[in-house]
């Protein structure tokens, strides 16, 4: 069995909830994934667990049967709705003030990377602006991480800072 996610960094949207899940599941196929969601969901992210699970619910529910993700999803797809991203961000603006300690408020920080990135790519002007993408560098700094398997943080960057 070949298990692959991002390999190449060790900080991205429910990282640690996709490999807890898939250990799960190779010690025993047969579980209930919902029930391995919500335990957890429950345990890594204490009191702001309901408003991370509300999250990664609306993050779920993007993806249907008619729907095709190739591996590298635009920002631009059609499913990722100004509705979907207002939501998203008031959930995770929700949940940063629900973490009861640093460590938990660190976790929940990660969990809301995908939208950081899909607004900085959307619209870098507001993202530069707002602050939006200071603060996606800084997680992304903080935790060593890469923008993509091709990029550095360095190099993103660059590219966002300069193409204005």
């Amino acid at each position: 069995i070949q298990e692959e996610a991002q390999y190449q960094t060790p900080c991205s949207d429910f990282s640690e909830l996709r490999s807890n899940v898939t250990a799960a599941l190779l010690w025993n196929p047969e579980q209930d994934l919902d029930s391995l969601v919500n335990d957890f969901i429950d345990g890594y992210y204490g009191k702001a667990a309901k408003t991370v699970r509300a999250y990664y619910d609306l993050v779920q529910k993007l993806v249907t049967r008619d729907i095709h993700m190739s591996i590298f999803p635009s920002a631009w797809h059609p499913i990722f709705t100004d509705e979907f991203m207002q939501n998203g961000f008031s959930l995770m603006k929700q949940a940063r003030e629900e973490a009861e300690n640093e460590s938990v408020l660190h976790r929940v920080e990660r969990v809301g990377l995908g939208l950081l990135y899909l607004k900085t790519m959307r619209d870098k002007d507001i993202a530069l602006k707002d602050g939006t993408f200071d603060e996606l560098c800084r997680i992304v700094r903080r935790d060593k991480g890469r923008i993509s398997e091709t990029m550095t943080l360095e190099q993103f960057e660059n590219k966002i800072r300069n193409a204005n």
